[in-house]
Order: C-alpha cells, then structure tokens, then sequence
C-alpha cells in the first residue's frame, strides 16, 4: 500500500506556491478488490473565514458535468435505443440552424463557437440580478433560444472547436427526450443505478448571501453576484439558466467520483457502448477527442503527466476539478481543487496537473517511481 509520499509533498508544495486553497484526491483500483485512497488537505475557504478542507467537502465539479451526467445520460439512451451516435439534433430541434449530430456535439466538432456571455444578454433582458425571481421556464426558454440563435463558426464535422454551447443543447436534447428537468434525467438514468447518492444539482433560489453552506468549497469571490460563492454553481452561463445545465452544474465529492468510476469498472455500462464512447474519433482529421470524453491529447492533454497510458479517458473541471480512468494501469485518479478561490486569474493548476499525475504514477508504480525521481533530482 502506498503512502504517496511524493504526492503529498507536491501537494504540500502547490499549498505553499497558493496554486490554490485546498485539495483531495482520490484514487480506484480497476480489477482490483484493494481500497481507495483518499486524502484532504488546506482550507477550503480561505475568505472571509477560513475553513478547513475535509475528505467529505463537496466542490463544483463544473465541466466534469459534462462527463458524469450528460454524456453518461446520453450512453444510457444510446443502450436503450432511444438515440445513437449519428441522431440528427434538428429532428427534436429544427430551429438549430445546421445539421448536427449528437456525436458531433460529443466530441466538439460540431462547428458551434466555444463560449459565449449568455449570462450577459440574460442581465440585460431581464434588467436584474435577482435571478431567483424569475420562473425557471423563463430562465430556459431564454436561454435556448440565445443559444439556438448562434451562428455556427464552420460546417459541422469540419473543425474541432471545444464548446460549451454543444454540451447546453445536448442537456436540452435529454430533457426534451425524456420531458423532465436535467437534474432529474441525470438521477433516474445514471446517479440512481450507479447507487450515487452525492451528486447533485443546485437549483438557485436565492442570493449568494443566502445560499452560503459550509458543506461546500467555496469557488470565487464574485463581484456582480456579490459575494463568495459556497454551494451556488460558479459557471456564469449555469448561472443564468437557473443553475442546472448540460455544460456544468454538478456538485459532489470525492467518494462520489470514485463511486463512478467502481460503477464503469463493474460494467454498468455496456461494453460496446462505452469502447465506442471512449474511441478516439479519426474525423476530422486533426480531432483527438472521444465521443463526449477527453483524451490525453485533447485540450490540456499534458495534464495526465508522463506516465498515463493513451487509452486513458477523463475530463477537467474550469474550478480546479479533474477525473482521468486509466485502463492500462488499471487506476482512476480525480484531483479536486477550489483554485478559483477567491479568484478565477489564478491559472497555476495548468501546470500543476502535470506534476501532479506524474507525482500519483511514481507513487504507486515503482517503474515510474525510478523515472520520476530522476526528473525530479
């Protein structure tokens, strides 16, 4: 059994250099009946009070979002033939103003534009900040159609462009499918079966004052929302459609995520269904992305290190949050961090990761353990 001890001193180190206030991470074993390892360390919240990181903190998953519950929710209705891969998005939505598919939106080749400041044409049109006085009908009806208004960037299959807005339509294409909220589709098709009672959704009913609870990490220090958001989603467009989104929006902890990963390991889903999930897809020419899932050579590919085979799949999280499965090596390894707090301009986790994942390999894998130390002399 490893003490990870070069995984705590580069923790320890990140701590002191402030790449952020606090962290846990997690690792399962696949095949194996060997337990998980979970360690806490920091604060997580450092303003206006400080509060001490635990094993049981819930944190903003944010684009994990896109992993635990939208893609997961899509494999489930691809098994019961109710979509597959190549499902046109015009037949439930004919108002999109190209032809996509669900595949397309999965794998971000799509040809929709990265981001864009809903939450900013939301303030304006509703002239308050207040959002929990609008109804959550209102919300949504808004904001799909700013979305669906969008004009595409290039054709569809044409380029590959990571996108938000592919991952709000495809939460509108399951509640659509299924007629119930996001939240709920997430529940019944995936979190539920899983046995996952952690993961979650925070709806906003009120103001960042009113909604602090300290079960949570707290994320950034936001100016217009007026405070530090603790248990209230940090992702601004999230935000304005009510706080449950196809893009993020999911809270849980570490125990959650690795409760996951044990749910992949024992087949939960079908074997078909996730190998065609996690293939890489060959088109176009220069995606390296799988259908919903991130490899190691996809956007902050070096993110997993050295040491992490290339049929690895996982995600990151905008707050500092991040999940790699890697079949090879048969581990799962999730670093959970609030390194949004209380600022977002803190970018040093870019680099971190890294060192991180490679600090995890040479923990547990004495052959990468040799390698490590004489990078690291």
């Amino acid at each position: 059994m490893s003490e990870f001890l070069r995984t705590k001193l580069c923790i320890q180190n990140a701590l002191k250099k402030e790449v952020f206030p606090g962290a846990v991470f997690g690792v399962y074993y696949l095949n194996s009946e060997k337990k998980n390892d979970v360690f806490s360390f920091g604060n997580q919240k450092k303003i206006p009070t400080v509060e001490n990181m635990t094993d049981h903190t819930i944190f903003d998953l944010a684009s994990l979002t896109k992993i635990l519950g939208t893609t997961a929710s899509v494999m489930r209705l691809i098994e019961r033939g109710v979509l597959s891969w190549t499902t046109p998005v015009l037949k439930y939505f004919p108002q999109i103003k190209k032809k996509i598919t669900v595949e397309q939106l999965l794998s971000h080749t799509s040809g929709l534009p990265a981001w864009y400041a809903f939450y900013d044409d939301f303030r304006s049109y509703f002239e308050t900040d207040d959002l929990w006085n609008i109804s959550r009908k209102e919300k949504s009806d808004f904001i799909r159609k700013c979305v669906f208004e969008k004009e595409f960037i290039s054709d569809p299959g044409s380029t590959v462009l990571y996108s938000d807005l592919g991952f709000l339509i495809l939460g509108f294409l399951i509640e659509e499918i299924l007629e119930t909220t996001l939240e709920d589709a997430f529940l019944d098709l995936v979190w539920k079966p899983m046995g996952i009672k952690g993961f979650h959704m925070n709806e906003i009913r009120d103001s960042v004052k009113n909604s602090i609870d300290p079960r949570y990490a707290a994320t950034e220090n936001c100016p217009w929302r007026k405070g530090v958001l603790q248990g209230q989603v940090h992702d601004d467009n999230t935000w304005a459609i009510g706080g449950i989104a196809g893009h993020a929006g999911v809270f849980g902890s570490v125990y959650d995520i690795l409760k996951f990963c044990e749910s992949i390991d024992k087949c939960f889903f079908s074997p078909k269904v996730l190998k065609e999930s996690w293939k890489r897809m060959n088109f176009p020419r220069e995606c390296v992305r799988a259908r919903g899932w991130d490899t190691p050579f996809s956007g902050y590919g070096k993110s997993t290190g050295e040491f992490r085979s290339e049929k690895t799949r996982g995600h990151l999280g905008f707050t500092g949050t991040s999940l790699w499965i890697d079949p090879i090596n048969q581990i799962a390894v999730t670093l959970l961090t609030n390194r949004v707090h209380p600022t977002r301009e803190n970018d040093q986790i870019i680099a971190f990761r890294p060192l991180f994942h490679n600090a995890v390999y040479a923990d547990l894998f004495p052959k990468f353990g040799k390698i490590y130390d004489r990078m690291t002399i």
